[in-house]
């Protein structure tokens, strides 16, 4: 009797459980459908005269925005606990690419690019037969590229040294007496080093395309990299963002106290703009007028989740009266303290992740953009990892300096040379020191010489990782960034840096598109499948064994609801030969 009721006891758990799990599936399919009805109820108010796939484009952007907006927000309630959308998506149970659609994409780091970038001629005969025969070679071998790359050139030349071919000013450990061997290891080290860096940037795009769960594998040896994105719809996109080079560029910037005066202005004249009001001239322009409305019933506070409002329909109003009243601070928290005082420094401000598609929507506006300075465009910092997952977590933003008619910067990263991480001499603290090019040093001269005083912005893939003051004049071509850096600080910003030293791109050499329909088709039939199986099995099982079939069938069912519950549990992937299995 105690064993029955031990069974019982986790027969009730187990099923408990499962339903707790699957609830999350059921809970997102239908916030993900009442709300792609909405977006296309909108793409077709805005457009009444498109049809076709013209308007599931536009469904599918407004519904990207308004996915963006709900990933703080509460949508469901379990065992005491408010869930957000974004965690009840975590939570969700995964399909496949062959059940929702979405893209496999095989890349390769771009090695052959890196060893003629660090040769000092990258057109010399030798070198480029070398690398044309060890991209053959690598077909049919489980070598890594460096390895063919220097079997091929010996082999074309068994008397030759290779350290005359990349030996370089600029190259401190490969001299004109380094080895073969040497100048391998040099360049096996440095590749290694580059499908890393590729790999990172690689894995913080992926993050731009809204994919709960992404799947992304690196083959270290070969520079493979295999990207899986379940849920993608739009290919053409994914293929431009991983294959594009890693960007670096330095950027002049724009200081807190330059900007914020004209934060009031440009939220007038867009409250005007939504309005459909005449925008009128307004004289408080000051940090105070500007601190009254960002606080105005505490909401940037409250939309960052640094308080709490009484009550839920109070905190929508309140929300939804700001956001007209001061539609630019309702998302933009102006860098100030809490007496009114301008913060200085180059952050210009902070938006909540969640937001950062509104604001960027509001500053491409013109009647924002008159308010700033013409060569200024805003951007955001890196988001610190711990909040990669947080919708509510903010972003610095940054007011950068860009070239007149452009929105280039007056240095790129591929004029530096080299960069690593070091202990100051003096103060023992972490640094990261970088040497560029005579062209690179020549603008870094001039460039550090018109901002001693202010600030300049690093920035990978319009992110800025950092924003150092300039003490002096920086000539000589190297320079020492230094802060309260942390040794891995150091050593992220120093990879970062680097990226602009050696080209290594990415290369799609193989994908697959699953598009939705066939996703579609593929859940229909395996539920049909598993429909019909499922009656037939009762039907033989209760005509043959009678009570002992209806015990089985139960059984049955219980095994598949546990199976799928813990399948959602351990956030596994239920693919087509998944729900064969079942």
């Amino acid at each position: 009797m105690q064993l029955k009721g031990l069974v019982k006891f986790f027969t009730a758990a187990l099923i408990l459980i499962s339903l707790y799990q699957l609830s999350f599936t059921f809970v997102v399919r239908n916030v993900e459908a009442k709300f792609k009805a909405k977006a296309m109820q909108d793409a077709k108010l805005k457009n009444p005269g498109i049809t076709g796939e013209a308007l599931n484009t536009l469904a599918e952007a407004r519904y990207s925005k308004i996915s963006d907006s709900i990933q703080g927000e509460s949508v469901v309630s379990m065992l005491f606990k408010k869930y957000t959308f974004q965690e009840a998506k975590e939570q969700e149970l995964n399909l496949g690419l062959d059940l929702q659609g979405g893209m496999n994409v095989t890349l390769e780091v771009s090695l052959d690019e890196l060893v003629r970038s660090m040769a000092n001629n990258p057109t010399d005969l030798s070198l480029n037969q070398a690398i044309a025969d060890a991209n053959k070679a690598k077909a049919n071998s489980q070598l890594d590229f460096v390895s063919l790359f220097g079997q091929a050139y010996m082999a074309k030349n068994p008397s030759a040294k290779m350290a005359y071919l990349f030996t370089k000013p600029s190259e401190k450990e490969i001299t004109i007496n380094s080895t073969n061997d040497q100048v391998i290891a040099k360049i096996r080290k440095e590749s290694k080093d580059a499908i890393k860096r590729t790999y990172n940037v690689l894995l913080t795009r992926i993050d731009k395309f809204g994919v709960v769960n992404p799947n992304m594998n690196l083959d270290e040896n070969k520079g493979i990299i295999t990207v899986e994105l379940a849920g993608i719809r739009n290919p053409e996109r994914v293929r431009s963002f991983l294959q594009a080079t890693a960007k670096l560029q330095f950027f002049e910037a724009y200081s807190n106290d330059e900007i914020i005066n004209a934060l009031q202005p440009a939220n007038d004249a867009l409250a005007a703009y939504l309005s459909g009001a005449k925008e009128e001239v307004k004289a408080d322009t000051n940090a105070a007028t500007v601190k009254a409305n960002a606080n105005d019933t505490a909401s940037l506070a409250t939309i960052l989740g640094d308080k709490k409002s009484t009550t839920k329909d109070s905190a929508a109003t309140q929300q939804a009266d700001l956001a007209k009243k001061n539609p630019l601070l309702s998302v933009w928290m102006p860098n100030i303290t809490q007496q009114g005082a301008i913060n200085e420094g180059p952050v210009v401000g902070y938006v909540a992740k969640r937001d950062t598609a509104k604001l960027n929507e509001y500053l491409n506006l013109d009647v924002v953009k008159n308010k700033f300075p013409s060569n200024v465009r805003f951007i955001y910092g890196a988001e610190n990892k711990k909040d990669a997952k947080n919708p509510k977590a903010p972003l610095f933003i940054y007011a950068i300096k860009t070239v007149a008619g452009t929105n280039d910067a007056k240095l790129e990263g591929d004029h530096i040379v080299d960069a690593n991480d070091d202990f100051n001499q003096m103060n023992g603290q972490p640094e990261v020191s970088m040497s560029m090019d005579k062209t690179g040093t020549r603008i870094w001269k001039k460039m550090t010489g018109d901002n001693v005083g202010r600030f300049v912005t690093v920035v990978l893939d319009d992110r800025v990782y950092s924003a150092p003051r300039v003490n002096d004049e920086i000539g000589g071509g190297r320079t020492s960034i230094s802060g309260s850096f942390t040794p891995e600080e150091a050593k992220d910003l120093a990879n970062i840096l680097k990226t602009g030293k050696l080209p290594a791109p990415a290369r799609i050499v193989q994908e697959q598109v699953v598009g939705p329909t066939l996703g579609a088709e593929s859940i229909a039939a395996g539920m049909n499948s598993i429909i019909i199986s499922f009656v037939v099995i009762f039907i033989l099982m209760m005509v043959y064994y009678s009570t002992g079939g209806i015990i089985a069938n139960i059984a049955l069912i219980l095994n598949l609801l546990f199976t799928v519950g813990i399948l959602s549990a351990l956030h596994a992937t239920l693919t087509m030969p998944g729900i064969a299995g079942l």
